[in-house]
């Protein structure tokens, strides 16, 4: 596995090498940069597609339409297109579209308590504006909006406390309606904010790896009711590798920073990603390797960036 790692990564930089033969640092930077942009508007626009994809399906589930199953694939879709444009830097971390972990009983009825959450208080109308009002309104664990109320009813909850006719069940109808509807327009609404793009790549990526090691102490919290956890680790990795091949190319980029640390850093990632897709997935000392792994990448990212930040200070 590592001397196909290694025989990947030779390949990679000696393609960029090739490539870029010719071509002045000036003119490579103009190429990355048209290159990345170009990217990031593709991936958007397909992130945007999978909540528009929920949104439908969550309604069509909602009216008998469609299995339980259709929906969770569509969650699963959605929530991995997220994790892929968060890691890469297409979107901001914003806690009303991916807050985590929730407690069910800020939202619903629980075993043993019955009339707790939201639905069951019928002093509080099931709206937009109240949903808003209610998300983390004393803790961060009450949740009320982004992927993961969802998340909770397509996989946790009896499929009966949907299509029942009490009260109840339709407040649940309408919320479960709204998150969906709300997810697609708080997402849609970033998008256009440019606010978020300001921040520079390898500083987002570098930022993306402390999450990453965050989610890896909290493996079994971040998409609980669907059993995702690993996804989280793994989509936001792949998108990283995805994102040092063309079109993009970063290696390229790296490499003119530093060469050797380049090799460094993409053998741990590609190392990294072997492990979480393992067959017979992570045990005790892989999961220890891993770890050691996610801490590499975030030093490497940390020393690109102060190399990076040299360059600019040399230029001017």
């Amino acid at each position: 596995m590592a001397y196909r790692n290694a025989a990947l990564i030779f390949c990679l930089l000696m393609l960029t090498a090739c490539f870029d033969e010719g071509k002045t640092e000036t003119e490579q930077l103009e190429s990355y940069h048209t290159a990345l942009e170009k990217w990031r508007r593709i991936n958007q626009q397909n992130l945007l597609e999978s909540l528009n994809l929920l949104k439908e399906t969550t309604n069509k589930y909602l009216d008998g339409k469609v299995t339980r199953v259709t929906w969770q694939n569509a969650w699963i879709q959605a929530h991995r297109r997220w994790l892929e444009n968060s890691s890469l830097g297409f979107v901001s971390e914003l806690d009303q579209i991916d807050a985590w972990p929730i407690a069910p009983g800020f939202l619903d009825s629980i075993v043993g308590y019955p009339q707790t959450g939201i639905i069951n208080d019928i002093s509080l109308n099931i709206s937009s504006q109240i949903l808003r009002q209610q998300h983390q309104i004393t803790d961060s664990r009450e949740v009320s909006l982004g992927f993961h109320v969802l998340e909770y009813y397509v996989f946790a909850r009896p499929e009966a406390d949907l299509h029942g006719k009490d009260e109840p069940c339709s407040r649940r109808r309408i919320l479960v309606g709204l998150v969906a509807e709300m997810l697609l327009l708080d997402v849609s609404q970033m998008l256009r904010n440019p606010e978020h793009q300001r921040e520079p790549l390898l500083e987002k990526m570098l930022n993306r790896t402390h999450t990453l090691l965050s989610e890896f102490n909290r493996i079994g919290e971040h998409g609980q009711f669907s059993e995702s956890s690993l996804a989280n680790i793994s989509v936001p990795l792949q998108s990283m590798k995805k994102l040092t091949q063309k079109p993009v190319d970063l290696s390229n980029y790296l490499t003119g920073l530093d060469k050797e640390l380049t090799k460094v850093f993409l053998s741990s990632l590609y190392e990294a990603i072997d492990l979480l897709d393992s067959p017979s997935g992570l045990s005790e000392a892989s999961s220890s390797r891993l770890l050691l792994l996610l801490s590499s990448l975030s030093h490497n990212l940390e020393d690109f960036l102060r190399l990076s930040e040299r360059r600019s200070i040399a230029k001017t």
